[in-house]
């Protein structure tokens, strides 16, 4: 299956093989796996290949993100997405289109998701298009959006575990309060620019209620952009770094080398 649907700022697509022995761990014995932040599906792609005989809990606040899981659960509306995806030709003009035109159905919401994801600048829902209003770059905005493609790459995610997605639309953090006994992952927004890269923002003081909540719950596996304030907020738990090569800009001559950290309870448990 495909590392990741969608592109990403902060897309965990590169970082599942050091991730993935925090994870396997999580999940030892368990029958489910919650995604908390599920955001482009990476984390739950590969737990899909790798666990198949886990119920995949997918949950993201953005309605058109919750959207897209829902869809991907329904065979006739992933037709119909796959079809909108594939008469789309992108344009400056169709995209201010889209852009203008609210969503009436759950299929046209997770249409948005998937269009503005392949169309706007770093793959932000609510940036602007790739290349500029005026398109004077050389990238454009149709060159992340192959079509014919991209439909297919969503049938074949949608076949393959459409049957297995329990999706949420929830806030996070009350998500993790009502499950106690829940095996989650929770992948929040990046405490340093993380206002500037995801459409629904995550304030410092909910950061620090999330660490709060964490406190009291057993099962959990955690990833953060390194900063001292994550690390002051989770000084009661065990804390791990992993190395990820990024670029916002989406050119690989753009990449820097950053350190990620992995967070765990200190529990005899995990």
């Amino acid at each position: 299956m495909k590392a990741s649907l969608f592109r990403y700022p902060g897309s965990k697509a590169k970082l599942v093989d050091s991730l993935d022995p925090f994870l396997t761990e999580l999940v030892r014995g368990a029958t489910e796996f919650h995604d908390v932040f599920t955001g482009g599906m990476s984390v739950t792609l590969h737990m899909a290949t790798k666990h198949p005989h886990l119920a995949l809990h997918v949950n993201d606040l953005d309605p058109r993100m919750a959207a897209f899981y829902r869809v991907l659960t329904k065979p006739e509306a992933t037709k119909a997405l796959c079809g909108m995806i594939r008469d789309t030709t992108p344009t400056v003009e169709w995209f201010r289109e889209v852009r203008e035109t609210p969503p009436e159905t759950e299929v046209e919401l997770a249409y948005h998701a998937m269009f503005f994801n392949r169309c706007c600048f770093s793959g932000i829902l609510d940036g602007n298009p790739i290349g500029g209003w005026n398109q004077t770059s050389e990238w454009t905005v149709g060159c992340r959006f192959n079509a014919n493609r991209v439909s297919e790459e969503v049938g074949k995610v949608a076949a393959a575990i459409g049957g297995r997605l329990v999706p949420h639309e929830e806030d996070a953090i009350s998500y993790i309060e009502a499950r106690p006994d829940a095996r989650v992952y929770i992948d929040p927004p990046y405490w340093v620019a993380g206002d500037q890269l995801y459409s629904v923002q995550m304030p410092k003081d909910k950061h620090a209620r999330l660490a709060s909540v964490l406190k009291n719950h057993a099962n959990w596996v955690l990833s953060y952009d390194d900063a001292q304030p994550v690390r002051d907020l989770y000084a009661f738990a065990r804390i791990e770094e992993i190395s990820v090569r990024y670029s916002v800009a989406g050119e690989k001559k753009a990449q820097k080398k950053a350190q990620e950290l992995v967070i765990l309870p200190s529990l005899p448990n995990l």
